[in-house]
């Protein structure tokens, strides 16, 4: 089902918009829990780079995406990043 809210949202709302970013956020997450970890890393990069372009380097919803991240390059045994 996110894979398709995240086609709605393209279809309503500008590329850069913190809608795209939440989706491909929880599309992150979900994908962490069923163990697909490079899906997880691609969509987590993907939400930070547009909540990095949209939001100020301080605000703390970049922190979730950080946490994810290494939560999933853990998974990957990537413990260099």
């Amino acid at each position: 089902y996110l894979t398709r809210a995240l086609a709605m949202c393209r279809q309503c709302f500008s590329s850069n918009h913190l809608t795209i970013s939440r989706t491909r956020f929880n599309l992150g997450e979900l994908y962490i829990r069923q163990g697909e970890y490079k899906k997880a890393t691609y969509e987590l990069n993907q939400a930070l780079e547009l909540r990095t372009n949209a939001l100020p380097s301080d605000d703390l919803s970049l922190g979730d995406i950080h946490v994810s991240l290494g939560y999933a390059y853990f998974g990957q045994r990537d413990y260099v990043r």
